[in-house]
């Protein structure tokens, strides 16, 4: 999060202070106790790799952490930490040294309360190939209310094209309890996005809103009233997931994962259930592979299926405009090549690739829908001013044909609180008045529902 400093020999004090009395609250942390290959207060949470004491290998001291993979799936080597105090601030981090492009090494920290009940976990950065040691780092992060204790995790991933018995070494980890954290600070969604490739508040505390578009195991996208470009964003870590169209708050670390914006580590309450499901926007296939739709829950209509079979359940569909690729992260379809299709789902970007990801098979219509097709589709062009006010919002807009028009206003937290237009209107331009007098201050937002186009804007009110 951004802050500004007027004096800057004060911050560099306190930050130095704060890292001399902060210490290391791992046991063995730069493994120089062993007994055989057994690294003392370290386990091998799972079996897939093989444990050894290297002494030609190391960041620092005598000894480091050889770890060989022997398996494809997820391991884990991971030191248990007790007496973790919520609220405080968390800094994590380990060297690893890889030069074995078959693997990689990612850190990661969960957080368990009092009866051991997983509460939420952060996935950090990844290892690169290297001939030179690097540190993976996690934090400042704050210990979620409950949390009791720790597990640090180095983890293992073996990414060749078949199993390849890849080779990383670590050595001086690191937990350090910095004191009592900063609260999160409370951010759109929009906000958080920041209408760019990468976050600019990448590894920052947030707590945001939004209602539950799509959920995928413990893991979902989130998107804010009033939806569509920028307004959506992907949840990964928890101990659960809520249900869809449970409107929620959450509380997180911001990380980009791969290009893909999330919110990892979260602590998620609910607010209520069975709240209205922003869009879903209705794009052509070739609009969509952009980054102002990631996460966004979107809708095609009238897409060609191109491409019945691009590898590991995922297929292509075109309706003239261009090529986008359906993902089976919770659904496995079969499609049929040739035939028409109206799919919806939350954008995933993932192998520099975006993806729609159907919900379920309800999500995959076959033939048209209900789309317009062979109508003139209505691009709306409209515009907020002053987007900066203490007194009224004026919303300017132009439409090519008759069209039924929703124009709403919704806070922060997804709440609608004024309906400002609700008919069809005539071809031409049109003034929607909204008088900001009538609410607190702060950041909303206005949808505009033009048939089965949806865009949005942002004001804030000052009064």
């Amino acid at each position: 999060m951004k802050r500004s400093f007027l004096i800057c020999i004060l911050p560099l004090f306190l930050l130095s202070g704060t890292f001399l009395w902060a210490q290391n609250i791992l046991q063995n942390p730069g493994f120089e106790d062993w007994t055989g290959d057994s690294a003392h207060y370290w386990d091998s949470e799972t079996s897939g790799y093989d444990l050894y004491r290297e002494s030609g290998t190391v960041h620092s001291g005598t000894f480091s952490a050889k770890l060989v993979l022997k398996s494809t799936s997820t391991q884990r080597f991971t030191q248990y930490v007790s007496s973790i105090s919520s609220g405080n601030d968390y800094e994590f981090y380990f060297w690893c040294f890889d030069n074995d492009q078959q693997g990689r090494a990612r850190i990661v920290i969960r957080w368990y309360n009092a009866g051991g009940g997983f509460i939420s976990g952060y996935y950090g950065a990844y290892s690169s190939d290297s001939t030179a040691w690097q540190q993976l780092n996690s934090g400042p992060q704050l210990a979620p209310p409950s949390a009791e204790s720790a597990h640090v995790e180095v983890r293992l991933y073996d990414v060749g094209a078949s199993f390849d018995s890849a080779t990383i070494y670590v050595d001086d980890a690191s937990l350090q309890d910095l004191g009592s954290g900063t609260p999160p600070e409370t951010l759109s969604i929009y906000d958080i996005q920041g209408q760019a490739t990468s976050s600019p508040y990448v590894n920052s505390a947030v707590v945001t809103y939004g209602i539950v578009t799509g959920v995928f195991g413990n893991d979902f996208f989130i998107e804010e009233q009033p939806g569509s470009a920028w307004h959506g964003i992907y949840v990964f870590g928890g101990s659960s997931a809520p249900n869809r169209s449970d409107s929620v708050q959450v509380t997180g670390i911001v990380t980009e994962h791969f290009g893909m914006t999330e919110i990892t580590g979260p602590i998620v309450d609910v607010l209520s259930v069975g709240a209205s499901i922003p869009g879903p926007t209705v794009l052509q296939t070739g609009s969509i592979s952009v980054e102002e739709y990631e996460s966004v829950l979107v809708r095609i209509f009238d897409a060609i299926c191109t491409n019945d079979s691009l590898g590991s359940g995922q297929w292509e569909v075109d309706d003239g405009s261009g090529p986008l690729i359906i993902d089976d992260m919770d659904v496995a379809y079969v499609p049929d090549s040739g035939q028409t299709y109206t799919i919806t789902g939350p954008i995933m970007y993932s192998v520099g690739e975006f993806k729609m990801e159907p919900r379920d098979s309800s999500d995959i219509v076959p033939g048209s829908g209900v789309s317009n097709k062979g109508e003139v589709v209505n691009h709306p062009n409209w515009t907020i001013f002053p987007t900066i006010s203490s007194n009224m919002i004026y919303i300017n807009l132009t439409i090519n044909r008759a069209a039924k028009t929703d124009i709403s206003v919704f806070d922060i937290t997804g709440r609608k609180i004024a309906a400002l237009l609700t008919k069809t209107l005539d071809h031409g331009s049109h003034i929607i008045a909204w008088n900001g007098n009538t609410v607190s201050a702060g950041v909303y937002f206005i949808k505009v529902n033009i048939d089965e186009r949806t865009e949005s804007g942002k004001v804030i009110l000052l009064n």
